[in-house]
């Protein structure tokens, strides 16, 4: 697929604080899926990096001992997790830093850490509130730790102390600052990496690009590693993307650009969808600018309807409108090929053309790639036809 409308510039002064970029790739549900870090200091020539979400559990160290230069979770970070994350190439640009000068290293082999944690100090520097500290995590994350009732807040490591998560008996606290602890037990872990500016600006332009693999997905960098994991554990590996760009290749069918695409589970056809779409052309709007799929039935027939569909929702809409229900994660079309489409806009930062609407009281969580603490569904159960196809117009208009 060429993703060459999406690229674009960035210069190190639009780099800010608190902007999230794909870097890396580590088990996140059933797949291994790009990382996103927060931006959480920018100092000359590189920046400091945070993972947006607790990406494993694992204990501070076996033997309770409470400093981090001899601990288990610093080598785990060393030995596994940076080689498991970041391939060769990759690990090359993570700045290697000396300790923090409040860690005494003596008797310390190695001085210098690439991935490490925060501080309690950092964590107080770089978040000014307990509720900014609060991080949920992945689905993998929680089945590590043996938590069902996700998503969540889940406690996370620091240097010298964790960030606390609500408790039961207190749901609304949380994000506090603990010192002093039991060490030898398991909490959520949000690595924390330098890298340089150079790296920021690599991604901005999307010179790593998304890619998938059947039961992988990560990033264009780390494409043969990613196929190498699954071939050596056995798994029959389809390149997707090569067979896309083959089917694209041999296609002759020119593919229309539209300005709204609809996304849903046929379910919700003739109860929703169809009476808004009518009502999008009273707005309007013609059927030209609509790709909803009974009214261009005849573009998506043949062998290769999966590689138009994806084509149009990634690539020819200027809006695509995502109809969430119950059952939209399990239907074929929707969940495994239309909505790969539209996590690869997410993926590579194109929220913006995204429009989701909610329906039966969906429940956000379950649907791969998107948080209920994250994300905002307009729920349509009650609305009328009319007033759905004015939202997504409105919406729509913004984008312009």
């Amino acid at each position: 697929m060429d993703n060459t409308m999406w690229k674009r510039t960035c210069q190190f002064k639009d780099i800010i604080v608190g902007e999230s970029f794909f870097w890396g790739s580590y088990k996140q549900n059933e797949n291994i899926a790009p990382i996103e870090w927060t931006v959480l200091s920018i100092e000359s020539d590189k920046v400091l990096l945070i993972s947006k979400y607790v990406l494993d559990f694992y204990l501070f160290d076996d033997k309770n001992n409470k400093k981090w230069q001899h601990c288990t979770l610093r080598r785990w970070l060393k030995n596994t997790f940076a080689l498991t994350a970041f391939s060769k190439e990759e690990r090359k640009k993570i700045l290697s830093l000396p300790l923090k000068e409040t860690i005494d290293i003596t008797g310390c082999v190695d001085a210098e850490d690439t991935v490490t944690l925060l501080s309690v100090e950092e964590a107080k520097k770089f978040f000014n509130y307990d509720d900014d500290r609060l991080a949920e995590g992945t689905i993998f994350s929680y089945e590590r730790a043996s938590i069902t009732d996700y998503p969540c807040y889940v406690d996370w490591w620091l240097l010298d102390g964790y960030i606390e998560s609500p408790g039961a008996e207190w749901p609304n606290t949380g994000g506090e600052i603990c010192t002093g602890v039991n060490t030898n037990c398991y909490r959520g872990v949000r690595p924390v990496i330098w890298i340089k500016k150079e790296v920021i600006v690599d991604i901005c332009n999307n010179k790593y690009q998304t890619r998938q693999i059947i039961g992988i997905e990560t990033s264009a960098f780390s494409h043969d590693r990613a196929k190498k994991v699954l071939e050596d554990r056995g798994d029959k590996v389809l390149d997707i993307q090569k067979e896309h760009r083959e089917g694209e290749k041999n296609m002759k069918i020119c593919i229309p650009h539209f300005k709204i695409g609809i996304t849903f589970s046929g379910k919700y056809r003739k109860r929703f969808v169809e009476p808004f779409c009518n009502e999008l052309l009273k707005l309007g709007y013609n059927r030209d600018d609509i790709f909803y799929d009974s009214w261009h039935d005849v573009l998506i027939n043949g062998v290769h309807g999966d590689s138009i569909l994806r084509q149009i929702y990634f690539k020819n809409c200027d809006c695509v409108v995502v109809l969430l229900s119950p059952d939209y994660q399990e239907k074929n079309w929707t969940g495994h090929i239309e909505w790969s489409a539209v996590k690869e806009l997410i993926n590579m930062g194109y929220h913006d053309k995204i429009c989701l609407l909610g329906v039966d009281s969906v429940d956000i969580g379950k649907i791969d790639g998107l948080y209920k603490n994250q994300t905002i569904a307009k729920t349509i159960d009650d609305m009328s036809a009319v007033e759905i196809a004015t939202f997504i117009h409105e919406r729509y208009k913004m984008l312009f």
